[in-house]
C-alpha cells in the first residue's frame, strides 16, 4: 500500500512540473511573469497527497485478535446447537426372540425300603441289615428333558460302587423304582446315591447299612439308565 501510494505522489509531482513551471526565456522577448513559484505549489500538494495516503492508512482497522475465552464459548454455543445423538435400540425393540427357560429339573419323595416302596412313604426306612442283598428306592421327577445327560451314582463310604450314564428316555415327569442289589450281599457302612440331570444334582440321600461285612464287587460303570442294580 505504502509502495502504491509513492508511485503515484511521484507520477503526480512529474505531471504538475510539467504543466506548471515556465522557463523565463529572453529568447520570447518577454518577462517572465510575475506567477507563484511552480515547485513550492507543487511541493505543497505532494505532502497534503502524503498526509491524505498515511490517514487512510490509519483508518483501517486493525484485525481483532479472538481471546481463548472467546474461542470457547463460541465451541460451547455450537455444542449446544449440535443435535443430539438418536439411542441405540433396547433389548425389546432387537429383533432377537428372547432367551427361552431352561428346565428345572428337580425330584421329591424319596424313599428307601426293604420291600417295595409304597407311595404314601409309610414303609421308608434309612437303616439295613448287615449283608442285605436288595434295596428298594422310590422317587417323584419332574421337568426331566428328553435326551437330556442324565448320570446315577451309588458310593459305599465314599469309594465308588457303580454309575450310570445315559441319554434319559423319558418321560419328563413321573415316578421311578428301582433296586439296589448285590447277590453276595451289599458291603456294610455308609451309601450315598447322586443323581444329575443335564449337569445339574438333582437328589443327593444317605442310607446305612449295618454290620462289618466288606465284600466287594462293583458293578462299576454302566452305559445305560438302568442294568445290573
Amino acid at each position: 500500500m505504502r509502495r502504491l501510494a509513492l508511485i503515484l505522489i511521484t507520477l503526480l509531482i512529474l505531471s504538475l512540473a510539467c504543466s506548471s513551471v515556465q522557463i523565463d526565456d529572453p529568447a520570447f522577448g518577454g518577462e517572465a511573469e510575475d506567477t507563484p513559484d511552480a515547485l513550492a505549489t507543487v511541493l505543497a500538494e505532494v505532502g497534503q497527497a502524503t498526509q491524505n495516503v498515511a490517514a487512510s492508512a490509519t483508518a483501517q482497522p486493525e484485525p481483532t485478535n479472538t481471546t481463548a475465552a472467546e474461542a470457547t464459548q463460541a465451541d460451547e454455543a455450537d455444542a449446544t446447537l449440535a443435535p443430539s445423538e438418536t439411542p441405540g435400540p433396547t433389548p425389546t425393540d432387537s429383533g432377537y426372540p428372547t432367551a427361552i427357560p431352561l428346565p428345572n429339573p428337580s425330584v421329591s419323595s424319596f424313599t428307601t425300603c426293604v420291600d417295595e416302596c409304597l407311595s404314601d412313604g409309610s414303609n421308608d426306612q434309612d437303616t439295613f441289615p448287615a449283608q442285605i442283598e436288595l434295596i428298594n428306592f422310590r422317587f417323584e421327577f419332574e421337568e426331566f428333558p428328553v435326551k437330556a445327560p442324565y448320570t446315577r451314582t451309588w458310593y459305599n463310604n465314599d469309594k465308588l460302587w457303580v454309575e450310570y450314564n445315559c441319554l434319559w428316555p423319558g418321560p419328563e415327569e413321573g415316578v421311578e423304582e428301582i433296586t439296589l442289589t448285590d447277590p453276595l450281599g451289599l458291603p456294610s457302612g455308609t451309601w450315598n446315591v447322586v443323581i444329575n440331570v443335564n449337569g445339574e444334582e438333582v437328589l443327593n440321600e444317605t442310607l446305612e447299612v449295618e454290620g462289618a461285612w466288606n465284600q466287594w464287587s462293583p458293578p462299576g460303570y454302566l452305559s445305560t439308565c438302568s442294568g445290573k442294580r
